[in-house]
């Protein structure tokens, strides 16, 4: 599980990892989301079930987190677990024995971060070149 995250100044939020695994049918691997601190958990739009048995990596990318879990004040402590059930039989590729495997690395929230602070412009500058109307303006944003 995630620590909690603060998505409140997020917007178009996705998650991203690579993983690799050895599934049967009836497996499922599980995007789990909460933004209560983990008393109650939403599946997100990814179950993988018999996905990715020949044990190469593999990129998953375009996971949509739902808006319900950023970009407002109630998501200031999100978190993401991912959870992986097995349905316990014997159709394994673990020399028969029951056994369901799933790694994931490298993971990604990607998403834009929202303007929601004022800012102060200082330090204009005018300066006309050859022409009336060339002329080049410089300022200083700061973070208010």
């Amino acid at each position: 599980m995630s620590p909690p995250l603060d998505l409140s100044g997020m917007e178009d939020l996705t998650l991203g990892f690579v993983y690799r695994g050895n599934l049967d049918e009836g497996d499922v691997v599980r995007i789990q989301i909460s933004k209560d601190g983990g008393a109650s958990w939403t599946n997100q739009e990814w179950n993988a079930t018999s996905d990715n048995t020949d044990w190469d990596w593999e990129a998953k990318d375009d996971i949509e987190i739902s808006s319900n879990y950023y970009g407002s004040d109630d998501t200031e402590s999100v978190r993401i677990r991912i959870q992986q059930d097995s349905d316990d039989d014997a159709i394994t590729e673990c020399g028969g024995a029951p056994c369901s495997m799933f790694f994931i690395d490298s993971i990604m929230l990607k998403g834009k971060e929202k303007v929601t602070r004022d800012v102060a412009v200082i330090d204009v500058t005018v300066q006309h070149q050859n022409n009336v109307t060339d002329r080049q303006i410089n300022a200083t944003i700061l973070n208010a």
